[in-house]
């Protein structure tokens, strides 16, 4: 019997505490895989025209079905009488140009919704009135809605209609409003007497997704927390790129929260499943890497095949860990920033330069230039382009700059330490050299996924294109600019990753709400930026709507904390969970000067990001913005976000001194963008004294 669960009972699910959500979870497994058991109490509700029924979870609990012939949707769960009454506000209609099936509220609802909307007095202009009803019916408008679409302004849409229109339509009609050209979507028409077929639609792909027959497992992922929900349920875009054969390298894009991870984890587990060699899933980000694991255990039963062709590890571990192999010794591995100073000023000693004055150019073009590029020759240093660097080098500085790199290329060697690019253009250097020898066994990998290739300097860009042989669905990215937070752009096509003609944006933003995803795009520059190619970065909506992020500045540090405590443990009065929670800082200094602080305010536990495991039941997430990347919180706190820590000013420094001051501003803005788009519903940014000039415009 085909079972499918609504999006919108995914909703209700979360809306109930841990022991009723686990006792409503078991019942919907019983209707999965036993239909008809006495234990369901299955009869139908009375007073509605749809065929709802209600299955008894406990006492006091309901599950909302809708059953016809042999199809079965879970469609909502609550107490009894609030379970009652969401069956009688809703309605199944078949979108007559769209031919999906869509979940939308009662006529006596949709009048309500239309009649507060043209009575209100102080509406702007109307933001549809232009379009006709067959257009905006096939953007997924329900017909019974259009009177309401058509009236309102832009703050009663927001307010009063968009939350009963399906997400497809708020979707594209907030596309619509913000200028941009909307095509009808293409939907094929169902066959006569299908009675399945409307399901099955793009759209309506979006809110009823089938659990196949004695699939068990997939349901009880499907239905855990948020983030399990859409890894398992693809979006039809995002489906189509998980599908889709390439012939070569292809790039998916996509701003915080569209998804761009999902489609990366499912892409990867799809490809390990044909079995037409091995697998890499990889990243920059340790966090993220570190992640990914668990993730795919929403995926990938324990003995599932793909299990063995697929190899999870962020791409400076794999590099080290191919280097010398897993059982040797740690590699030295040059990171900190002390010991590159100390090594730059003895290189140009032992050049005869003065360590004082010349070391900081001498490390600023070889973390730049000669160590990303893989620069071994005068001569490629010469040619090298310096466009972005600042002033620019006549030859004779830069060949007495080429002589302190000698130099420090010999104290590296002579100490056997090694440098992260250094290491991942050998092992390039490596299997190019199988690879000619042996062709495409020469590589290690059929199969590579990146994702947040933004971070990825020309070293790791050149390294991923030697893992695999060339061919179709060889090397898939992902990335977002405006979450580049460690190197700077790098140019795809210059390190042999040709993408054009194999490239795809994401545009619907899945983790944050509409309004927490327009504030945070305010804090990029022209509210988004270009993008690496320099086009405009795409327009991006959210599938859903909250309050406003908060944004508190206080005169001083500790009348800072006491707001921060305060706006907390009225989240936490309010139903959010410790685990639901996160307070992000710029500096580890203010983890211990700010965050902890705040947990401890609240009579709680932190949990650190920074160690194995991170966040745990009971306990508030905290860490640094850079180990924000890749994680989800219902609550995020951003804290410290003042003039002095924010941009971080030794960070500038730094940039300074390579020539690239741009470059230093764009990433703080971008670790600012990261973590105030980690938060789902409620977000908060607080300063002591002046609030930082990244936040002028938001």
């Amino acid at each position: 019997m085909p079972v499918y669960v609504a999006d919108s009972f995914l909703d209700g699910l979360e809306r109930l505490d841990p022991e009723a959500r686990t006792r409503a979870k078991a019942t919907a497994f019983e209707v999965q895989s036993r239909p008809d058991h006495p234990s369901l109490r299955l009869h139908r509700i009375e007073g509605t025209n749809e065929p709802f029924w209600s299955a008894r979870v406990d006492a006091d609990l309901r599950i909302v079905l809708w059953k016809r012939g042999d199809v079965t949707a879970l469609c909502w769960v609550d107490r009894h009488d609030p379970a009652y009454a969401w069956a009688h506000r809703h309605r199944f209609v078949v979108n007559p140009e769209t031919h999906a099936t869509q979940l939308v509220a009662t006529e006596r609802v949709v009048e309500q919704v239309t009649d507060v909307v043209r009575r209100t007095e102080t509406r702007g202009p109307a933001l549809f009135a232009a379009y006709g009803d067959a257009y905006l019916t096939a953007l997924g408008v329900p017909p019974p809605l259009l009177p309401a679409v058509r009236d309102a302004d832009e703050a009663t849409f927001l307010d009063r209609v968009a939350d009963h229109l399906p997400a497809e339509a708020q979707e594209r009609l907030l596309a619509l409003a913000a200028g941009e050209v909307v095509p009808v979507p293409e939907t094929p028409k169902p066959r006569d007497g299908d009675d399945l077929a409307p399901f099955g639609t793009g759209d309506a792909r979006r809110h009823f997704h089938l659990i196949e027959a004695h699939a068990t497992k997939a349901l009880e992922r499907a239905l855990g927390e948020p983030w399990s929900r859409w890894s398992i349920f693809l979006h039809p875009d995002q489906r189509d790129v998980v599908d889709r054969t390439f012939d070569g390298p292809a790039r998916l894009r996509g701003g915080a929260g569209t998804g761009k991870t999902v489609v990366a984890l499912h892409r990867a587990v799809r490809l390990a499943r044909e079995g037409r060699g091995p697998v890499l899933l990889t990243t920059y980000s340790r966090t993220l890497a570190e992640r990914l694991a668990p993730m795919l255990d929403l995926l990938l039963d324990d003995d599932d095949p793909a299990r063995a062709h697929l190899d999870v590890r962020h791409l400076h571990r794999y590099a080290t860990e191919t280097w010398t192999g897993e059982a040797s010794p740690r590699l030295d591995v040059l990171t900190t920033a002390d010991r590159k100073r100390d090594l730059a000023r003895a290189a140009v000693a032992d050049a005869g330069g003065d360590p004082e004055a010349e070391a900081p150019l001498l490390l600023a073009e070889w973390e730049r230039v000669v160590d990303p590029h893989g620069l071994t020759t005068l001569e490629a240093y010469l040619a090298a382009d310096r466009r972005g660097r600042g002033e620019p080098l006549a030859p004779d500085a830069r060949r007495r700059v080429w002589t302190q790199v000698e130099a420090l290329r010999a104290r590296l060697a002579a100490d056997d330490v090694h440098t992260f690019p250094g290491l991942c253009h050998a092992l390039a250097d490596r299997f190019d050299a199988a690879a000619d020898a042996n062709g495409a066994a020469g590589r290690p990998f059929a199969h590579v996924v990146a994702d947040e290739t933004q971070d990825f300097g020309p070293a790791e860009l050149r390294l991923l294109r030697a893992l695999a042989p060339a061919g179709p669905d060889d090397l898939f990215v992902t990335g977002d600019p405006g979450q580049r937070i460690y190197a700077g752009a790098s140019s795809l096509l210059q390190a042999g990753i040709d993408v054009r003609g194999r490239a795809h944006v994401l545009r619907v933003n899945y983790r944050t709400s509409e309004q927490i995803r327009r504030y945070a795009e305010r804090l990029l520059p022209s509210g988004g930026g270009e993008t690496d190619d320099g086009a405009r970065r795409p327009h991006v909506v959210s599938t859903f709507r909250g309050p406003d992020p908060d944004v508190v500045v206080r005169p001083t540090v500790s009348s800072e904390r006491d707001a921060a405590a305060d706006w907390l443990r009225r989240r936490l009065q309010e139903g959010y969970r410790p685990e639901d929670v996160a307070i992000f800082v710029r500096t580890n200094a203010l983890l211990q000067q700010r965050a902890r602080p705040v947990v401890r305010a609240c009579g709680l536990e932190a949990a650190d990001l920074a160690r194995a495991g991170g966040a745990t039941p009971k306990r508030i997430a905290v860490g640094t913005l850079h180990r924000a990347k890749g994680l989800e919180f219902k609550v995020v706190l951003v804290l410290a976000a003042e003039a002095g820590e924010l941009p971080n000013a030794k960070a500038l420094a730094a940039e300074t001194a390579n020539g690239t001051p741009e470059v230093g501003l764009q990433r703080e803005r971008n670790l600012l963008h990261v973590g105030v788009t980690r938060a789902r519903e409620r977000l908060l940014v607080t300063a002591a004294g002046e609030r930082t000039p990244l936040l002028r415009d938001a």
